[in-house]
């Protein structure tokens, strides 16, 4: 069911952003665990020299690692903005209202 208030659907698109952020952080840390592990036992069973394997595997650990993590941080940013544009823009709730008895009223004194 999508919300019919536009305040509710920013902030549900602010969540869905900052939830999709963690979710490619994560997903993208695997390819980085696997590059490791493949590096790893390349290393052990002599098919790179060490130094040539280290070097390229850091390489494909570089470029990964600024993807995922310029992706999952615009994404992250983008939701953090929306949430923000949400709670400025969202009028005070019933709760938050002044009531009456707090109000002030301001009159002109009479001129004597």
């Amino acid at each position: 069911m999508i919300p019919s208030n536009p305040y509710m659907r920013m902030r549900l698109a602010s969540k869905l952003c900052s939830h999709g952020a963690w979710i490619i952080a994560l997903v993208g840390f695997a390819p980085i665990v696997y590059i490791i592990v493949t590096a790893i036992s390349n290393y052990q069973s002599g098919y790179q020299q060490p130094l040539e394997g280290f070097i390229s595997s850091l390489a494909y650990l570089l470029i990964v690692a600024v993807v995922v993590g310029f992706l999952s941080l615009m994404l992250f940013a983008m939701g953090a903005f929306l949430g923000y544009i949400v709670a400025r823009d969202q009028p005070l709730e019933k709760d938050e209202e002044i009531e009456d008895d707090e109000r002030v009223e301001i009159t002109s004194l009479p001129n004597a």
